[in-house]
């Protein structure tokens, strides 16, 4: 035991082992280690060619809201220049269904 001041080198390893289980240093460094290594992961093989290596996700979620928004303004141009109304305000008498309709949906709610 490590509270014992006789240390044996033939027990130290198993002794460590079991402090750290005992004390809730094992959960403590096995937390810590996760986060050193997902905050910073390993470096990839070198014989992984760049080409294969992926972009972060912020990357690809910026480039995906750039072409979305260059798609929407080809789209409202190519309606004007044709005069096609892209969208259009709905008739009251349907304003008022969907209304109803959105109204309901909101009051259901499961029986607990």
């Amino acid at each position: 035991s490590l509270h014992n001041p006789e240390i044996k080198l033939q027990s130290l390893k198993e002794d460590i082992k079991e402090f750290l289980k005992t004390s809730g240093w094992e959960k403590k460094l096995h937390n810590a280690v996760y986060r050193e290594i997902s905050m910073f992961p390993l470096p990839c093989s070198p014989s992984v060619p760049p080409e294969h290596i992926k972009e972060p996700l912020v990357y690809m979620r910026k480039a995906q809201a750039n072409w979305e928004k260059r798609i929407l303004k080809s789209l409202n141009s190519m309606c004007i220049e044709l005069g096609i109304p892209l969208s259009q305000k709905r008739p009251l008498s349907e304003q008022k269904e969907l209304l109803n309709k959105w109204n309901e949906m909101g009051t259901d709610e499961p029986d607990l």
